[in-house]
């Protein structure tokens, strides 16, 4: 099977390695998702013995949201289908594999606009109440330099309404910054994105920087749209 890599909002750094995700369509309608993990991402202790068959529990909100965005893009929605995830290793061994078919999806969910691709300024969605980020004290800000890129869920009316740490489907609740920074950016809000006359929902990515030297937090709103780079 051909396959080729998603674009770039699909490919999640993870730890100190990447989760690469690949998107094949047939011409029977069948979908098919591959998964692949660097050698990096085991340090998450995601793939122990005893964790492989969860591995569609636990990337099941990430490979829905996949497929129904391919599905609500090109399919009508009365179609049949089938929808193929693989899970594998960089070098080729498969963890595992599941097939279902004709999975449920919900069209508000994931009927929103890409923006995590743009290269235009003049196409960025922009702040109308940008993230005020004070509650960081000195310990946290005297470490060596980190950056996350967050990824955000925006309504048609401006309000952010998820925010995720790789991704709003896979994200590390665990992460210190990211705990401090969620709340933050939920109460940021943006003017409504329209498109065609009428405001669109839609997903964005915000690169984050803490600097350890000069002791601060900031981000860039131009690195909106070159996050993942």
């Amino acid at each position: 099977m051909n396959r080729y890599q998603l674009e770039k909002m699909n490919r999640y750094r993870w730890d100190n390695g990447d989760i690469k995700i690949f998107f094949h369509q047939d011409g029977n309608l069948g979908f098919h998702i591959n998964l692949v993990f660097t050698n990096g991402s085991l340090n998450k202790d995601i793939f122990g013995k005893d964790k492989i068959n969860a591995l569609d529990q636990r990337f099941n909100k990430m490979t829905t949201a996949i497929f129904c965005r391919e599905l609500i893009q090109n399919l009508a929605k009365k179609q049949k289908y089938t929808f193929h995830v693989s899970f594998e290793m960089e070098d080729g061994h498969i963890l595992k594999k599941i097939t279902e078919n004709d999975l449920k999806c919900s069209w508000k969910a994931h009927n929103y606009i890409d923006l995590t691709k743009i290269k235009s300024l003049s196409e960025a969605p922009q702040y109308r109440i940008p993230p005020k980020i004070t509650n960081f004290n000195a310990n946290e800000l005297s470490q060596e330099n980190r950056y996350l890129t967050l990824e955000l869920l925006v309504n048609e009316d401006g309000d952010v309404e998820q925010v995720g740490y790789p991704s709003i489907y896979l994200s590390d609740e665990s992460n210190k910054d990211f705990q401090k920074l969620k709340p933050i950016f939920l109460n940021a809000k943006f003017y409504p994105y329209v498109q065609y006359g009428f405001p669109k929902s839609f997903l964005t990515h915000q690169r984050i920087t803490i600097d350890g030297a000069k002791k601060t937090v900031s981000y860039d709103a131009l690195d909106i749209f070159s996050a993942l780079e």
